[in-house]
């Protein structure tokens, strides 16, 4: 599957395209990329290994997986996309990535093509098995710590890694739910209204996400609901206007928009709509989209 094309033309939709036009044709573009993921089989019970090529980041080995009524290639959207080129082009001034809500670690693999430390954390068990053969398949550079060997003194600035736990205010542990029709939907507890189909609870660990912040960073923060907490703890950080960092907020949902927007509405930082660039003045500027729209914070 070569998605070289639909980066080529985003670089060339920023290169040339007025910005009140830039939202419609990326959003014409997610469409073609949908497209294109559609014609690949997926199996119903087995795993199955396809080539992407993606331009800088060069083939690489993707695991094909249906998990419940979804399957990974839902993981691919033409706004990952975006942030995968600025990724590209800025990882000469950052020096860390911190993926929150990592799933199977697409966006890691691209932080770690890319040359970045990457710090990534993912609760659900099952998923973080995935990533791991997948990240492991694609010679990533990664340290794996399952939830079993972390504990609240564990070490992890040496090495990137690929944490089983969930990014958040402290150590310790929470209850997390599970979506066996959609993992994606998986979060901590009370922080998600929308709960629908088959779900089921497991305790999983967290970590404090200022463990890993001493210099400048690139954050992505898709914590299904969470995301509010975690933006707080790493803008509280004294550490945060004395760097250039990037936060990227992937997810908005009714339920946290406003405290979303209350953490960032007087940041002293620039904070834009991540596809079309605007200035975020207002809650009613936050994405529609909770799915395929993101803000950037700049510092």
């Amino acid at each position: 599957m070569d998605l070289t094309p639909f980066l080529d033309r985003i670089d060339d939709i920023y290169k040339n395209t007025d910005a009140a036009e830039i939202k419609s044709q990326i959003n014409e573009l997610d469409e073609g990329l949908r497209n294109l993921t559609r014609t690949v089989p997926v199996h119903p019970t087995e795993l199955q290994w396809i080539k992407v090529k993606l331009g800088f980041i060069e083939e690489f080995s993707f695991p094909v997986l249906k998990q419940g009524k979804t399957s990974t290639l839902e993981l691919f959207c033409a706004p990952d996309l975006v942030l995968f080129l600025s990724y590209y082009k800025n990882k000469m001034s950052k020096n860390i990535f911190i993926d929150i809500g990592a799933n199977i670690g697409l966006h890691t693999l691209v932080a770690r093509r890319c040359g970045l430390k990457t710090f990534s954390f993912e609760p659900d068990h099952d998923t973080y098995s995935i990533g791991k053969l997948f990240l492991e398949k694609n010679s990533c550079g990664m340290k794996f710590v399952d939830s079993t060997s972390i504990s609240k003194n564990h070490n992890f600035s040496i090495e990137s890694s690929y944490i089983e736990a969930a990014a958040t205010e402290g150590f310790g542990e929470q209850t997390f739910v599970r979506f066996l029709d959609n993992p994606t939907g998986n979060h901590v507890k009370g922080y998600k209204k929308n709960i629908y189909g088959n779900v089921e609870e497991k305790i999983v660990k967290t970590i404090d996400i200022n463990s890993f912040i001493n210099k400048s960073f690139t954050a992505k923060i898709d914590a299904e609901g969470a995301d509010a907490i975690i933006l707080n703890r790493l803008i509280s950080n004294p550490n945060f206007y004395n760097y250039s960092n990037a936060i990227h907020l992937c997810d908005w949902r009714d339920e946290t928009r406003i405290d979303m927007y209350e953490s960032i509405k007087n940041i002293k930082a620039e904070v834009k709509d991540g596809i079309g660039g605007n200035r975020i003045d207002s809650l009613i500027d936050t994405p529609a989209n909770k799915s395929y729209d993101f803000v950037s914070i700049l510092s």
